[in-house]
């Protein structure tokens, strides 16, 4: 004897998985996650390379963390990971300069790190569960 409880529509489903929509539903479930992870990141040092001794600042801090104001800045929604403009300044991949001084190259997302590995995973794991959810909710036809 077989006993059906749900009606399935894979229609509902197959929204979800269109590109733009599977692109928020992704950035939803782990960007804020990881604007927190790197908020932290970005505060105990471990971003990538050192301050050089010619700082132009003079401050004695983690390197992105002088003012504090680009770590806290990070914030995540449906479009990704946000904050002040000049985060970008430091994704080129030449680097940029700074009152005449050339900066490195500063990758601060921990999401970049392969040393962030565990913390990484425990996000995409959460997220995948609640994916798995949503689909399956989705395919339940009401």
């Amino acid at each position: 004897m077989i006993t059906v409880k749900y009606n399935i529509d894979f229609k509902k489903a197959l929204k979800e998985l269109e590109k733009e929509k599977l692109s928020d539903t992704l950035n939803e479930g782990v960007a804020d996650k990881f604007a927190k992870n790197s908020f932290k990141f970005i505060k105990a040092g471990k971003v990538k390379d050192e301050l050089s001794d010619k700082n132009p600042r003079g401050v004695d801090a983690p390197p992105l963390f002088d003012t504090g104001k680009l770590a806290k800045s990070l914030k995540g929604g449906p479009k990704g990971i946000s904050g002040v403009s000049y985060g970008k300044d430091h994704y080129k991949k030449d680097g940029y300069k700074f009152k005449g001084l050339p900066v490195p190259q500063r990758k601060f997302i921990s999401a970049d790190y392969p040393s962030e590995k565990s913390a990484n995973n425990k996000i995409y794991k959460e997220f995948q569960k609640k994916f798995v959810n949503l689909l399956s909710k989705r395919i339940r036809k009401k």
